[in-house]
């Protein structure tokens, strides 16, 4: 047995993601003596102060770091959080919402120990934005999503803390991805492999044609999105170029794949987008409303911000995967409704997703059946009303070239 397993027994850890064992030794080795220094209550004053969280937050935040001092295995398992996210930075690809927590140690510790570690790199986070020289109010407003998030998870659990989907989330502003502009959020991301997008030289229409080798349904949709698969009427895309035609098939704008082949005169259309290219990639923060005066705004400022703040990062628009790019809300809502006017400025495409993000962001509750969730607003009522009937919701993707 490892020293890594036998402090996991002692913390009722289990499934050790494969980082925290690469990095054992080297953390070990230069573990802190002395005392961890993002433990102690000064740099934690100081990190709550940056985030400005609220004095009743702060307060639960010493709380748990006295408690975690006082314990060798929960002062082992921090540093190597720390040294794997903030000095290494070797998690690349891996869920860090799996992570498992010390939750023998009750509650309340296993739901502040996520948010004291990312409070951890705030330093490393401060060195970053001064090192791009990113305004003031970007900072303010960038960090606000660590109250925010702790906001909703104390709605959701009744407890102050960080559940680990929020701390997952938080670490692209902690590795300084991620920024505040307005009402949206944004990131520099790569774009994956769904679609090739061509614009037409004469009157600059857009077509996006699927990726080679993905599987669809017969409805036009992924395979095994809402986790419902389709192995008698499924097919799989085709993309194929010669010198003067393009084959594919067409996902069309509000997310759906055509299996019949269309083609392309390379002559009249030009490539815009690829799998690989960089893009913008947007995030709608659970609060308030969202009217086309704010995102517009919001778009105006990631141009301006990205291009003088990150220039050596060039990129071709936006991208965005939400709940809220379902196609069916169109019917659903109407299309006078904020929602689907946002959505309409997209180029949809499919993204296999499933229901949960309703769950947790329009319901806020856990999954369950339809006839037990919440229907205290007209659009709650709207989709369990659909739902109740048999309809699945479900994320999906969207574009939209500069």
């Amino acid at each position: 047995m490892t020293e890594l397993d036998k402090l996991a027994g002692s913390l009722a850890l289990t499934n050790i993601p494969e980082s925290w064992k690469r990095n054992w030794d080297q953390a070990n080795a230069s573990f802190p003596v002395e005392g961890i220094p993002f433990l102690q209550p000064d740099y934690l004053e100081s990190a709550a102060a940056f985030t400005q969280l609220s004095e009743d937050q702060l307060q639960a935040v010493l709380t748990a770091a006295s408690h975690i001092r006082s314990d060798e295995s929960l002062c082992l398992l921090a540093w190597l959080w720390h040294y794997v996210l903030f000095q290494h930075s070797d998690y690349t690809g891996e869920p860090l919402g799996s992570w498992p927590v010390p939750s023998n140690a009750g509650p309340s510790l296993a739901a502040l120990f996520p948010l004291i570690l990312l409070l951890s790199g705030t330093t490393r986070l401060q060195e970053i934005y001064a090192s791009r020289s990113i305004p003031d109010d970007i900072v303010i407003d960038t960090v606000w999503d660590v109250r925010n998030s702790m906001g909703l998870y104390q709605e959701r659990n009744g407890i102050i803390g960080l559940g680990m989907s929020y701390f997952a989330w938080l670490m692209s502003h902690y590795k300084g991805n991620l920024y505040m502009l307005g009402r949206l959020q944004f990131r520099l991301q790569t774009f994956g492999n769904h679609l090739y997008a061509y614009r037409n030289i004469h009157d600059g229409r857009i077509i996006a044609l699927a990726a080679p080798d993905l599987r669809y349904r017969n409805d036009g949709l992924l395979d095994g999105t809402n986790r419902i698969y389709d192995s008698e009427s499924g097919w799989t895309s085709i993309h194929e170029q010669t010198v003067e035609v393009i084959k594919g098939n067409l996902i069309t704008t509000d997310g759906y794949a055509i299996r019949q082949l269309t083609s392309l005169n390379t002559q009249e259309w030009s490539l815009v987008l690829s799998p690989g290219d960089t893009l913008l990639d947007v995030h709608i923060p659970a609060v308030g409303k969202l009217n086309r005066e704010q995102y517009n705004n919001s778009y105006e400022q990631a141009i301006s911000f990205f291009n003088t703040y990150f220039p050596e990062s060039p990129y071709k628009g936006f991208v965005c995967y939400t709940w809220l790019f379902d196609p069916q809300l169109r019917s659903l809502l109407g299309e006078s409704s904020n929602i689907v006017q946002f959505q309409k400025d997209y180029h949809l495409f499919p993204t296999g997703g499933t229901d949960d993000a309703f769950y947790q962001f329009l319901f806020k509750c856990a999954k369950c059946e339809a006839h037990l969730l919440p229907e205290h607003t007209t659009m709650q009522q709207t989709i369990k009303a659909y739902m109740l009937s048999g309809g699945h919701m479900r994320t999906s993707g969207g574009f939209m070239i500069r």
